[in-house]
């Protein structure tokens, strides 16, 4: 007898492995290792820093800003970590602001609460949260409010495609509806429903109308920018489905979207490798922003 399917081809084991990052990735272990080193070394050579800043009342609703030596009006670059919304920190991912700043960006790598503590829907409106604090305070700092760009890894690919769908007047009358100027989901999840039957469900605890609810793939684009979906080429067929599927459903809903199948790359070294500026997704990362 045949074991049953879960999710698309899928049986549960099959899917699990689908969406287990890191096994059978050659270096694993010296890439998880290197991030928190790569972080701790950027934050102390950063020309300008500013740690903790909250955007909103949790303790977790923190920031960190790295900015250029001298920085005015200059291009506002959002990050948001990976971690399948159960784990990591901000301060494990500071690197990824080097090759921005040294372009001329001012970068913010944004922190949240992580489930089961809140649930991903909290998550969601805390990541709106911050982008609504960076509108309107990040003048003070220097950046301009009005060309904030966005990126996120992993989960975080999952959470810049919310706020692609996200009605921001309707969030906050405050904020304009194209808030966001452009947009690159790395690695991402954005049918949710996958994570529902694999072990991360006991920590996530999404039913069926949540998953759906939550997952861009099913969502109105509400910010047709231009984006860029990339995926690592050694990472599992399903990322490759979900971001390619991804990919159609923004052109689709009327943005300019650039498809990036990194070779080489696997689900972690998507970051650690690519820091160096002349790295080729990197560039078209840069080149979104206007900064090559």
């Amino acid at each position: 007898m045949s074991e049953t399917r879960v999710y698309l081809k899928y049986t549960t084991e099959e899917l699990r492995r689908q969406y287990d990052t890191r096994a059978g990735v050659p270096g694993i272990n010296e890439m998880v290792a290197a991030r928190p080193k790569m972080a701790a070394s950027y934050r102390a050579e950063a020309p300008q820093v500013r740690l903790d800043l909250a955007y909103g009342p949790r303790d977790q609703e923190t920031l960190d800003l790295f900015m250029p030596a001298r920085v005015t009006e200059a291009p506002v670059h959002l990050f948001i970590h990976g971690g399948y919304w159960t784990m990591m920190d901000k301060t494990d991912f500071s690197f990824i602001a080097k090759p921005y700043v040294d372009a001329g960006a001012l970068v913010a790598v944004v922190n949240y609460d992580l489930c089961p503590v809140v649930t991903l829907p909290k998550i969601v409106d805390e990541i709106r949260r911050c982008i609504v604090w960076l509108y309107q305070h990040i003048a003070e700092f220097g950046g301009d409010p009005n060309q904030i760009h966005i990126s996120g890894h992993s989960a975080g690919g999952h959470l810049t495609g919310m706020m692609l769908a996200t009605d921001w007047p309707a969030f906050d009358k405050t904020v304009p509806a194209d808030v966001v100027k452009s947009a690159v989901p790395m690695s991402g999840i954005y049918d949710l429903e996958a994570m529902r039957h694999i072990p991360l469900q006991e920590k996530l605890v999404l039913d069926a109308k949540t998953a759906r609810a939550n997952s861009p793939m099913f969502l109105d684009v509400m910010s047709k920018v231009p984006s860029l979906v990339a995926v690592g080429g050694g990472e599992s067929d399903e990322f490759h489905r979900q971001s390619l599927e991804y990919a159609d459903h923004l052109k689709e809903g009327g943005a300019e979207v650039q498809y990036m199948d990194c070779p080489g790359l696997f689900h972690i070294s998507m970051l650690t490798e690519t820091v160096d500026a002349a790295h080729p997704f990197t560039q078209a990362r840069l080149r979104l922003m206007g900064l090559l």
